[in-house]
């Protein structure tokens, strides 16, 4: 059997871990209720961000590198035996291709930072994640900017949509998006809350049975 090392992120998770070393197989299970397989490239404690390289099908590329900020992760697993050496991790590489590799991956770090927002609520920023996975979004301070077409206020219901060009079928169809989007993450958080009590009900009846 594989050996594991599982961290809980009941506080914030510290990439120094060294279940989190480059090189390391991880399985992380982030606030939005996905799951995220691959191998740890890099990671920053400064910046709280880690690099996942993740495995790619059906395509010709062998792998891409995902961006993920550390906050947003709740658990993870790591798995020893499917580690790899970190000098593997970091085959040595050309000039003209680092600096290509370094400008993709800057880019895509300033365009995680513009899709978080420190000031809005922990649910604002799922059903903004949510959201831009599939529609372009913005920040504008808490509210929520799709398609440069409709504005979705705190508390981030229907019922806050705004459009901003008065296009009524393109409201509608974001409207229908969004209630989606909250449907799949109440009934996730559901599951959660559901997992964690079985759980605390397991280990309460285990310590009773050795008391």
């Amino acid at each position: 059997m594989a050996a594991q090392v599982v961290a809980k992120a009941a506080n914030p998770i510290d990439l120094r871990d060294p279940a989190l070393r480059c090189g390391a197989k991880v399985t992380l299970v982030l606030t939005t209720g996905e799951t995220v397989d691959g191998h740890v490239h890099s990671s920053d404690q400064g910046l709280r961000l880690i690099l996942i390289k993740i495995p790619l099908v059906h395509t010709t590329l062998a792998h891409e590198l995902r961006v993920i900020r550390a906050d947003y992760i709740e658990s993870f697993t790591m798995n020893e035996e499917e580690s790899e050496d970190p000098k593997k991790m970091m085959k040595p590489i050309s000039i003209k291709m680092f600096n290509i590799k370094s400008r993709k991956a800057e880019e895509e770090i300033g365009q995680l930072m513009n899709e978080l927002n420190d000031n809005a609520s922990p649910w604002g920023q799922m059903i903004f994640d949510a959201l831009n996975k599939t529609m372009p979004c913005q920040w504008d301070v808490l509210d929520i900017v799709v398609l440069d077409q409709v504005r979705i206020k705190p508390e981030y219901t229907g019922d806050t949509c705004i459009s901003l060009d008065g296009d009524q079928d393109a409201l509608a169809r974001i409207k229908k998006v969004l209630a989606g989007e909250t449907k799949r993450l109440l009934k996730k958080k559901a599951q959660q809350e559901a997992a964690a009590a079985a759980g605390a009900t397991d280990g309460a009846a285990a310590t009773t049975s050795e008391g």
